[in-house]
């Protein structure tokens, strides 16, 4: 069956830059080259199933090598300029990064690329492979370059672009890296390996360009690029997500007992990350307004450290903000990449989807994970993941236990608005196959204040009279990663 897919830009900006070109030159790659999509199916079909088919990648990758044409979105051409500091005082060096303003960026929020490979076929048997390659796809270009991908049939995009003969005098041209086209067979493989070749590779054995590929004039239908929408038409229609989720890879990843310290560490480098001109940091991480008020209700980020494997080691976070994060907080998530850590092990920080937590899971690439799915499910059975630390010390009333765990407990649910509480058994541990007692957990932020009991951590089955869509997180330092709960099945 034919192949077209299409790319849409999350953060409303693709930044890549042409094989050819130098990033200082301030000229960026527009539409993406082909070469830049075949390699980035390649390196979603190795993130999706870990070693893939040999054989079907082959075929996929040689029915794809074809030149596409491009239906195309309203887009602007912009940049950013920033001086260096070099080793002599008053001898900055400028840098430009050039990206394309689409979709959002530009003053349409539902714009979206469509690459179509209208000639190439592919077997239907190998559609479900592509289809589950692209729902991984998160970014094209650079990483800041987020993106959802699919394959789809259908573009209201007028603007085309299409490959022309070099010889073609059009005025509205451009140059693209492309393959080889070598079809679905003969050849795809050398094409294949080609792909999965590092820029590094190609220095040491002095290679200008990758093997079996080529560069392809395209001619656009209409100038490529419009001039820059008014700000406030985009400001207007920008509707912030409520999750953000993130990988972490580095040699030694934290334990989930530590979570409340890798909870604190995440919301202190996004105030960083997010101060403005005046250097106050956004609200929505630092929990405060800007006269130094804490704010009232639960807009603003819970970071939820995730075990997803479960080893007992976070190996993923999803922030959740249920009144959104806005641009200002989606630039300063953009820039989050690493975070320190002790003794040197400091941890990588990868976007891995973003959405609204009423959402398909689906939708932004995390129904695949078990505990995500666990962590945003709906239940009406939920059980603690991370330990529930009472916001306030219990009371002894002659003789009787006034304003225990439990009570507390339900209060919490209360507050936030949860349907009442059916029933409650206290647990011993985390869940199964590393179960850890609440006790070997950290159990108070390394810093910041916060209303809470005795340094104790209590566990429990929740049943609600209705189901409940989370994420749950409730007591003492639930915006740090205590408190979390998970749906029991």
């Amino acid at each position: 069956m034919p192949v077209a897919i299409t790319f849409r830009f999350l953060t409303g900006r693709f930044h890549a830059t042409p094989w050819d070109r130098n990033p200082n030159e301030g000229v960026p790659e527009w539409p993406p080259a082909p070469w830049r999509i075949l390699r980035a199916v390649v390196a979603a079909a190795y993130r999706a199933d870990g070693d893939p088919d040999e054989a079907t990648l082959a075929r996929i990758v040689g029915a794809l090598s074809s030149a596409p044409v491009y239906r195309l979105p309203l887009a602007t051409a912009s940049h950013t300029r920033a001086y260096l500091p070099q080793y002599e005082v008053g001898d900055p060096a400028l840098v430009f990064d050039s990206f394309v303003a689409v979709g959002d960026g530009a003053g349409d929020p539902q714009a979206e690329l469509t690459v179509d490979w209208s000639n190439a076929v592919i077997a239907r048997e190998d559609v479900a492979a592509l289809e589950r390659w692209l729902a991984v796809l998160t970014y094209l270009g650079r990483a800041e370059s987020w993106v959802e991908a699919r394959m789809s049939g259908h573009s209201r995009n007028r603007r085309t672009a299409t490959p022309i003969d070099p010889a073609d005098g059009t005025a509205h041209r451009v140059r693209l890296m492309a393959a080889s086209a070598v079809g679905p067979d003969a050849g795809a493989s050398g094409l294949l390996d080609a792909l999965r070749t590092e820029t590094g590779s190609l220095y040491k054995r002095k290679l200008a360009v990758p093997e079996h590929s080529l560069f392809m004039d395209y001619a656009f239908s209409e100038p490529p690029f419009d001039r820059p929408a008014p700000r406030r038409s985009v400001a207007r229609v920008f509707a912030g997500p409520t999750i953000v989720r993130f990988a972490l890879g580095g040699r030694v990843l934290p334990r989930l007992t530590d979570a409340v310290n890798i909870g604190d560490r995440v919301r202190s480098a996004l105030m960083s990350r997010s101060r403005d001109v005046d250097g106050a940091p956004h609200t929505v991480f630092s929990g405060k307004s800007q006269d130094g008020r804490p704010l009232a209700g639960e807009g603003h980020a819970h970071v939820l450290p995730l075990d997803e494997d479960r080893d007992g080691r976070i190996d993923h976070i999803v922030m959740w903000a249920p009144a959104g994060f806005d641009r200002r907080a989606m630039a300063a998530i953009a820039r989050f990449d690493w975070l320190w850590g002790h003794d040197g092990f400091d941890l990588r920080i990868g976007f891995a989807g973003e959405g609204r937590a009423d959402d398909d899971l689906e939708s932004f690439g995390m129904h695949r994970s078990r505990s995500v799915s666990h962590a945003l499910g709906c239940s009406k059975r939920w059980r603690s993941r991370t330990p529930f630390i009472l916001p306030r010390h219990p009371k002894w009333r002659r003789g009787a236990l006034v304003d225990g765990p439990v009570a507390q407990l339900h209060r919490e649910c209360q507050r936030l608005g949860l349907p009442s509480v059916v029933s409650t058994t206290a647990l011993a541990s985390t869940d199964a196959p590393n179960a850890v007692r609440w006790s070997r957990f950290a159990l108070r932020r390394s810093s910041g204040g916060g209303s809470r009991g005795a340094d104790v951590g209590y566990g429990f089955a929740i049943e609600f009279a209705e189901p409940v869509h989370g994420p749950i997180a409730l007591g003492y330092g639930a915006r740090h990663g205590l408190g979390q709960f998970e749906t029991a099945h």
